[in-house]
């Protein structure tokens, strides 16, 4: 084999490696938008609520909550996210929430009034269960519904 065919063999596997691996690395990227789209479902924003709603619940439910969550937090300053989702029978509701709520009792009348709330005016034919979790929606306290 001559130095020509040498080189242009060279330039040409480079290239395939190069081209794969691209592919690779673009087709990964999209494997990511496709998991993460799937892990916390369709979102919907306004203001500074965004709420995620996955494919047990309907973009009607998800609209319902988030003209709740409209009327009760409109003044909110801070980033607030929701996730909506179905468990068996049960809806739930989960919220990114600071460290406190989860690993205090501090928050428990609140957020069980607030389940109780999103119940009553969002979902009153639904058993609700709420949620808090970390900022990756990772749960990390659970507020049954009341029997």
């Amino acid at each position: 084999m001559n130095a020509s065919k040498i080189i242009l063999t060279v330039i040409a596997t480079a290239t395939t490696v190069v081209s794969l691996t691209v592919a690779t690395g673009l087709a990964g990227f999209a494997t990511l938008v496709v998991l993460g789209h799937r892990q916390y479902g369709l979102r919907m924003d306004y203001k500074n609520i965004e709420v995620y709603y996955t494919s047990e619940v309907t973009e009607g439910e998800a609209k319902r909550f988030l003209q709740y969550l409209e009327a009760t937090h409109d003044d909110s300053t801070h980033r607030i996210t929701f996730q909506l989702d179905r468990d068996g029978g049960d809806f739930v509701v989960r919220m990114c929430a600071q460290e406190f709520v989860y690993t205090t009792d501090q928050a428990d009348d609140q957020v069980q009034a607030m389940r109780d709330e999103i119940h009553s005016r969002c979902f009153p034919e639904e058993t609700v269960i709420f949620e808090a979790c970390d900022d990756k929606l990772r749960t990390k306290k659970t507020w049954q519904a009341k029997s």
